[in-house]
């Protein structure tokens, strides 16, 4: 039955079951996550799940381009980003509703189209001026940045959908490099920057940004109870990893890349019947906001751009 299905559809399955296995590794983290120092945790989910991407080489186009010099430079800057996004990420978790965290990171196409016009100098037409513009305003409802309700922890994944859409732009210009080797490199990069905290103490972020003092904390056994969650927030970024990039593969991103938001769904559900999370009124409605206008700016790039949408995407997802 599925060797029936065209490749839209085939890509368009791969979607949703790319992102709805992030958003069950996004649960694995954040259950685990205040037990065990950020450094540690980051090192072994990417040591997972760069061990399962590495035997899925071969169905993501290889090593081809791997040590073109020119492009290099690109995968050291998304490593680089990679980290950080990671960072951000994970610390959200570990202080912020699943949803929550979602429905900020939700701006980065948003971001991406910005910093796509400074970057490659794309022409923006009014029609996408106005979906960027309502889509900020959604973000602008969640935060409430009024004195009395701006919450600041609500910018650190504001700033991972932008650390995360510069990484997007970046992969632009990896002419070369298969959808392998753009994946493969960040994790590896964020594996290796992490495995020297991991060992010898990871700094006390939250004391960090409190109190402005740096102080290390030194990794702590895994409980056994974890150790299938660990598998799980590994196994599942891996999976999703690969469908995603499979999806844009075969079939067009302009196909592909809302089933994005279904992620906020998981969050609302696993949220509320796993950690009891309740989300606000204001919360809900900035969410649908910056939902509707990201997916009407990615219908809008269809709308204009008919040959993406009829020819499959070579590059990969915006990871």
């Amino acid at each position: 039955m599925v060797s029936q299905l065209s490749t839209t559809h085939k890509g368009m399955i791969l979607s949703l079951a790319g992102y709805t296995a992030f958003a069950f590794s996004d649960t694995a983290v954040k259950t685990i996550a205040p037990f065990y120092p950020v450094m540690q945790f980051m090192c072994i989910q990417t040591a997972i799940a760069g061990f399962c991407i590495f035997f899925c080489a071969r169905f993501l186009g290889g090593w081809q381009g791997a040590k073109d010099k020119r492009e290099l430079k690109f995968h050291v800057a998304r490593a680089i980003l990679n980290v950080l996004a990671s960072l951000l990420i994970f610390i959200s978790f570990t202080i912020m509703s699943l949803a929550s965290v979602y429905a900020m990171i939700f701006a980065k196409p948003f971001f991406a189209a910005l910093l796509a016009i400074f970057f490659y100098k794309e022409r923006v037409t009014l029609t996408r001026w106005v979906a960027i513009a309502i889509g900020f305003v959604g973000v602008l409802v969640i935060l409430q940045p009024t004195p009395e309700s701006f919450r600041a922890e609500l910018l650190l994944p504001l700033l991972a959908a932008l650390v995360v859409a510069i990484m997007f732009v970046i992969s632009r210009s990896l002419k070369e490099s298969s959808t392998f080797v753009m994946t493969f490199y960040p994790i590896l990069g964020t594996c290796l920057f992490a495995l020297p905290f991991a060992i010898f103490g990871t700094p006390d972020f939250k004391l960090l940004a409190s109190a402005g003092e740096l102080q290390f904390i030194d990794s702590v056994p895994i409980a056994p109870a974890h150790i299938p969650y660990f598998l799980m927030a590994a196994l599942f970024s891996g999976t999703g990893i690969l469908c995603v990039s499979l999806a844009f593969r075969i079939a067009s991103a302009a196909l592909v890349a809302p089933f994005l938001y279904t992620e906020m769904i998981w969050g609302l559900l696993f949220g509320y019947l796993l950690f009891g999370d309740m989300p606000n009124f204001w919360m809900l409605f900035g969410s649908a906001i910056v939902i509707s206008s990201g997916l009407y700016l990615i219908l809008v790039e269809r709308w204009q751009r008919p040959a993406l949408a009829a020819a499959p995407a070579s590059a990969a997802p915006p990871t």
